[in-house]
Protein backbone atom coordinates (compact mmCIF):
# COMPACT_ATOMS: atom_id res chain seq x y z
CA UNK A 1 0.00 0.00 0.00
CA UNK A 2 3.02 2.26 1.06
CA UNK A 3 4.37 1.22 -2.66
CA UNK A 4 1.60 3.60 -4.83
CA UNK A 5 1.91 6.52 -2.02
CA UNK A 6 6.15 6.56 -3.17
CA UNK A 7 4.94 6.72 -6.89
CA UNK A 8 2.23 8.85 -6.76
CA UNK A 9 4.43 11.79 -5.30
CA UNK A 10 7.44 10.94 -7.46
CA UNK A 11 5.00 11.76 -10.34
CA UNK A 12 3.96 14.83 -8.68
CA UNK A 13 7.60 16.06 -8.06
CA UNK A 14 8.16 15.30 -11.27
CA UNK A 15 5.19 17.25 -12.85
CA UNK A 16 6.02 20.28 -10.92
CA UNK A 17 9.65 20.43 -12.58
CA UNK A 18 7.99 20.18 -15.85
CA UNK A 19 5.16 23.10 -15.07
CA UNK A 20 8.22 24.94 -12.92
CA UNK A 21 10.18 25.09 -16.29
CA UNK A 22 7.17 25.63 -18.75
CA UNK A 23 5.95 28.55 -16.87
CA UNK A 24 9.37 29.82 -16.41
CA UNK A 25 9.81 29.64 -20.35
CA UNK A 26 6.54 30.99 -21.15
CA UNK A 27 6.85 34.27 -18.55
CA UNK A 28 10.60 34.68 -18.85
CA UNK A 29 11.34 33.61 -22.51
CA UNK A 30 14.49 35.85 -22.87
CA UNK A 31 15.52 35.13 -19.33
CA UNK A 32 17.92 32.10 -19.08
CA UNK A 33 17.62 29.34 -16.85
CA UNK A 34 19.76 29.14 -13.64
CA UNK A 35 21.72 25.69 -14.74
CA UNK A 36 23.92 25.63 -12.03
CA UNK A 37 22.16 25.97 -8.82
CA UNK A 38 19.04 24.00 -10.48
CA UNK A 39 21.88 21.42 -10.67
CA UNK A 40 23.08 22.19 -7.11
CA UNK A 41 19.54 21.78 -5.59
CA UNK A 42 18.94 17.97 -8.04
CA UNK A 43 23.12 17.66 -6.65
CA UNK A 44 21.77 18.18 -3.14
CA UNK A 45 18.69 16.89 -3.33
CA UNK A 46 20.08 13.15 -4.66
CA UNK A 47 23.17 13.34 -2.46
CA UNK A 48 20.98 14.30 0.96
CA UNK A 49 17.33 12.69 0.26
CA UNK A 50 18.85 9.27 -0.62
CA UNK A 51 20.25 8.59 2.71
CA UNK A 52 16.99 9.88 4.40
CA UNK A 53 15.17 7.19 2.83
CA UNK A 54 17.67 4.21 2.99
CA UNK A 55 18.16 4.52 6.87
CA UNK A 56 14.59 6.18 7.32
CA UNK A 57 15.00 3.43 10.17
CA UNK A 58 17.18 5.74 12.35
CA UNK A 59 16.83 8.50 11.59
CA UNK A 60 15.84 9.22 14.86
CA UNK A 61 19.21 9.30 16.30
CA UNK A 62 21.47 11.64 17.16
CA UNK A 63 24.41 10.45 15.48
CA UNK A 64 23.18 10.16 11.50
CA UNK A 65 21.67 13.54 12.00
CA UNK A 66 25.38 14.91 13.03
CA UNK A 67 26.84 13.16 10.08
CA UNK A 68 23.94 13.86 7.45
CA UNK A 69 24.48 17.76 8.45
CA UNK A 70 28.15 17.42 8.15
CA UNK A 71 27.97 16.42 4.70
CA UNK A 72 25.44 18.80 3.42
CA UNK A 73 27.10 21.70 5.46
CA UNK A 74 30.57 20.78 3.73
CA UNK A 75 28.74 20.25 0.74
CA UNK A 76 27.27 23.74 0.78
CA UNK A 77 30.29 25.55 1.91
CA UNK A 78 32.59 24.32 -1.00
CA UNK A 79 29.89 24.26 -3.95
CA UNK A 80 28.54 27.66 -3.42
CA UNK A 81 31.33 29.58 -3.37
CA UNK A 82 32.71 27.71 -6.33
CA UNK A 83 29.60 28.43 -7.95
CA UNK A 84 29.25 31.54 -7.28
CA UNK A 85 33.15 32.47 -8.58
CA UNK A 86 33.11 30.32 -11.84
CA UNK A 87 30.47 32.27 -13.98
CA UNK A 88 29.16 29.18 -16.24
CA UNK A 89 28.98 25.42 -14.89
CA UNK A 90 27.51 22.67 -17.31
CA UNK A 91 24.85 20.79 -16.15
CA UNK A 92 27.06 17.99 -17.12
CA UNK A 93 29.33 18.53 -14.63
CA UNK A 94 27.19 17.82 -11.99
CA UNK A 95 27.07 14.07 -13.08
CA UNK A 96 30.63 13.80 -12.41
CA UNK A 97 30.77 15.81 -8.82
CA UNK A 98 27.69 13.86 -7.22
CA UNK A 99 29.27 10.56 -8.31
CA UNK A 100 32.41 11.88 -6.88
CA UNK A 101 31.12 13.04 -3.65
CA UNK A 102 28.66 9.90 -3.84
CA UNK A 103 31.69 7.86 -3.45
CA UNK A 104 33.21 9.38 -0.74
CA UNK A 105 29.95 10.31 1.47
CA UNK A 106 28.42 7.00 1.07
CA UNK A 107 31.36 5.00 2.77
CA UNK A 108 31.85 7.16 5.69
CA UNK A 109 28.29 7.12 6.17
CA UNK A 110 28.05 3.70 6.34
CA UNK A 111 30.54 3.01 8.30
CA UNK A 112 29.83 5.75 10.78
CA UNK A 113 26.46 4.04 11.60
CA UNK A 114 27.09 1.05 11.24
CA UNK A 115 25.60 -1.46 13.60
CA UNK A 116 23.65 1.72 14.74
CA UNK A 117 19.88 0.61 14.94
CA UNK A 118 16.99 2.59 16.53
CA UNK A 119 16.99 3.11 20.21
CA UNK A 120 12.74 2.58 19.33
CA UNK A 121 13.79 -1.05 18.11
CA UNK A 122 15.47 -1.93 21.48
CA UNK A 123 13.72 -3.95 24.13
Amino acid sequence: MRRPAEITIEIAVGLAIVAGIFLSAEYFPDRDLPTKWLGLAASTVILFGYPLYWTRSITKAAKFWFCWSGFLLLHLTILVPLLVAIGRWPLVWFVFTTVAEFLFIYPVFTKTLQGHTDRSEKP
